[in-house]
C-alpha cells in the first residue's frame, strides 16, 4: 500500500518553489520602482544644484586644447585655477604621460 508521504512532500516543495519565485518576482519589481524612482531625482539634482557637468569625451589634437578647456572649466565653477593634472592613457605605460 503506497503511503502519502511523497505527495504531501512533493506539494510542498511545489509550494516553497512558488513562494521563492514570487519573492524573487517581487523583489525585482522593487528594484525597478527604485531605479525608476531615482533616476529622474538625479537628473534634477544634477541640473538644478549645481553640480559640474559630465567631461567632454572629445578628442583634443594637444595638451593645450585640454588646458583651455580645464581652465574655462575651472573657472566657470569657481575651482582652483593654478594646477590641474592631465593624463593620457593612449601613451603607453614605460613612456611619460601625466601632465601638470
Amino acid at each position: 500500500m503506497p503511503s502519502n508521504q511523497g505527495i504531501v512532500s512533493h506539494s510542498r516543495r511545489n509550494s516553497m518553489k512558488r513562494k521563492r519565485r514570487r519573492k524573487k518576482i517581487w523583489v525585482l519589481i522593487a528594484l525597478l520602482v527604485i531605479v525608476a524612482t531615482t533616476a529622474p531625482l538625479m537628473r534634477w539634482a544634477w541640473k538644478y544644484n549645481r553640480l559640474p557637468e559630465l567631461p567632454d569625451r572629445r578628442n583634443y589634437k594637444t595638451i593645450e586644447e585640454r588646458a583651455n578647456s580645464a581652465l574655462a572649466f575651472a573657472k566657470r565653477h569657481n575651482m582652483n585655477e593654478h594646477y590641474a593634472l592631465f593624463v593620457d592613457y593612449a601613451i603607453p605605460s614605460g613612456k611619460p604621460r601625466l601632465f601638470v
